[in-house]
């Protein structure tokens, strides 16, 4: 009989479910990342003033090699590379089909090392994308009225409810991960009670 899959390699938690057991990420932790960080961070006003093109163009060509062993890292550096990406293509009345190199270069590396599309994905916009409003405790439960955004497109509270309250679902429904397998289990023991 074929086993169970083990959610730790799928990187599933049975507390969490898809997202990280520990909080993602609010800054890359090398100052060597502070282009992409800076921009990042007011992004939602770059995006307004039309400036982001001229801005990412100026970025120098960053390596990724002191984030490639380190999983949070690598999270953080495709959400940031993800959001300045889809800011650069948009930004502008006629969408562009070509990224310059300081963003092609280390989105596709990173991509290619956590097995995701070098596009915006609910990877990077939604699980690796929220932190604690004030900190949570060990007591504290997992409450939407205590999470925001790291980033955003637009800065408004309706772009962070939209990523939000998936978060808060992922959250909430991680223990169904857990139930489903319990179920496939007492269905392969013919356990009809448990199922």
């Amino acid at each position: 009989m074929i086993g169970l899959p083990n959610l730790k390699d799928y990187d599933v938690s049975p507390k969490t479910g898809f997202l990280p057991e520990e909080l993602p990420l609010t800054r890359l932790t090398s100052e060597y990342y502070k282009p992409w960080e800076s921009l990042v961070e007011v992004l939602p006003s770059l995006i307004l003033t039309k400036r982001i093109r001229k801005l990412v163009e100026k970025l120098p060509v960053l390596s990724i090699d002191q984030i490639k062993g380190d999983k949070k890292e690598l999270r953080r550096a495709y959400s940031v590379l993800s959001f300045l990406t889809h800011a650069y293509v948009w930004n502008v009345d006629v969408p562009t089909d070509t990224l310059p190199k300081p963003l092609a270069e280390p989105l596709l590396e990173v991509s290619k090392i956590l097995e995701l599309p070098p596009v915006a994905t609910y990877s990077g916009l939604i699980l690796w994308n929220f932190k604690p409003i004030l900190d949570m405790g060990e007591d504290e439960e997992f409450d939407l009225d205590n999470l925001t955004t790291i980033n955003t497109y637009t800065g408004s509270i309706d772009e962070s409810w939209f990523y939000l309250v998936s978060v808060y679902f992922e959250y909430k429904g991680a223990h169904c991960i857990t139930d489903g397998l319990d179920a496939i289990k007492a269905i392969r023991e013919n356990n009809k009670e448990k199922v």
